[in-house]
């Protein structure tokens, strides 16, 4: 037994007068029974039987619904052929039923699974029905507005451990029984008990019957077996319309999923998006501090760079004439008192004065005659207004005159 992805599964089978079902539910490695019930089909109202065996099993909206049974006009037969794809297998099948049917039902339609293969053939067992029978069934789903998931017949269930076996379902057949792949007269003869008890766990309440939950069983061992799964193309025959929408929650749920995945993704770009803004605004206050700091101390290392140069000029001064007293001592002896010295700059190579005076037309050359360490360079006189006349007056050593 497998591992299915449901963990319940109601399975139910039909014949004309009853309707019997059991809800398996799974509990480790088996399954078990945990409901079940046996109720009379009215052939005036057959849903009511539907609806209240349904009611009894119970099951949440994921549970499987498994319908079994025989449809008028269907064939039951086993037999070999090539090992093929499935799709294949089945337009195979049907190219060759004439070899095993009398009469062909009109628009017959083929359920089959493969039992094994070896040296490129397989063992099929095949059930072919009219497309017709399907709609006594479909009525029956309607009325009772339940929809199924599968109808299959239970003999397609067969596999190499029960071809030995007489497998009596009177739910399918009352008269006869199957065993090594034909069909045989039902005879007082003990029927093998249900070989694969020990996948299930079965109610000990003294009510349940084995003998009469047989075909459920049996059905249950295909739908929760290996098989099941890989054969699915090969059973299913109900249309779409009678198929539980059950997958709609599914949808829905994955659609959360995606979008609740999507938010998370968003929000994880979001995250790194404000880390990332966090670290550029940090990076950028700290840019801007350097270039702050960078501007005050570009500052402050021109301030440096003028007071160096300052003092790099002030070092390489000469240290100047001695007897700059005694000259302007002589200078100021010979000027006359009525000659105001205003500004006065003394270089290396030049005394340059500003001089006012009252007197008309000084003569300041002959004035200037007994210095004679000093000669006139340059000479402008202004008048300031009637009686303040202006001048400046540019002397230069007579060693740094030119001849």
């Amino acid at each position: 037994m497998r591992f299915t992805t449901n963990r319940e599964y109601n399975i139910l089978i039909f014949d004309a007068t009853t309707l019997k079902g059991c809800h398996f539910r799974r509990r480790g490695s088996q399954w078990k029974v945990d409901r079940y019930g046996c109720v009379a089909i009215d052939s005036n109202n057959p849903a009511t039987a539907w609806k209240s065996l349904l009611k009894t099993l119970g099951g949440g909206a994921e549970c499987m619904l498994i319908v079994g049974g025989a449809l008028e006009g269907g064939t039951f037969f086993q037999c070999t052929t090539l090992e093929l794809p499935l799709k294949s297998l089945k337009d195979a099948l049907e190219f060759e039923l004439p070899q095993y049917l009398l009469q062909v039902p009109e628009d017959c339609r083929l359920q089959f699974t493969v039992q094994s293969a070896a040296d490129g053939n397989c063992r099929v067992n095949v059930y072919a029905f009219p497309a017709a029978a399907l709609h006594q069934l479909a009525a029956v789903l309607t009325q009772s507005h339940c929809r199924a998931d599968e109808f299959i017949y239970p003999l397609l269930a067969l596999d190499e451990e029960s071809e030995a076996e007489a497998v009596f379902l009177p739910e399918v057949e009352p008269d006869y029984y199957f065993q090594r792949g034909t069909w045989h007269r039902k005879s007082e003869q003990k029927m093998v008990d249900y070989r694969n008890r020990k996948h299930f766990i079965l109610p000990d309440d003294g009510v349940f019957e084995l003998q009469c939950y047989r075909s459920c069983l049996f059905l249950a061992e295909l739908v929760l077996g290996e098989r099941f799964k890989s054969q699915q193309a090969g059973i299913r025959s109900l249309p779409k319309s009678l198929r539980p929408r059950r997958y709609r929650a599914q949808l829905r749920l994955t659609a959360l999923l995606v979008i609740l995945l999507f938010g998370n993704f968003l929000w994880g770009k979001w995250q790194n998006y404000a880390k990332w803004r966090s670290e550029y605004r940090q990076l950028t206050s700290e840019t801007a501090g350097l270039v702050q700091k960078t501007d005050v101390l570009q500052s402050r290392l021109r301030g440096m760079d003028k007071e160096l140069k300052e003092l790099t000029r002030v070092v390489d001064l000469k240290a100047g004439e001695l007897e700059v007293v005694d000259k302007l001592a002589a200078l100021s002896t010979v000027l006359p008192s009525d000659m105001m010295v205003s500004g006065l700059r003394w270089s290396e190579k030049s005394l340059e004065l500003q001089l006012q005076t009252e007197a008309e037309n000084p003569d300041l050359a002959a004035i200037l005659r007994p210095l004679t360490f000093w000669r006139i360079e340059q000479l402008q006189q202004r008048r300031i207004n009637d009686s303040v006349i202006a001048v400046t007056l540019s002397l230069a050593p007579v060693e740094a005159v030119k001849p």
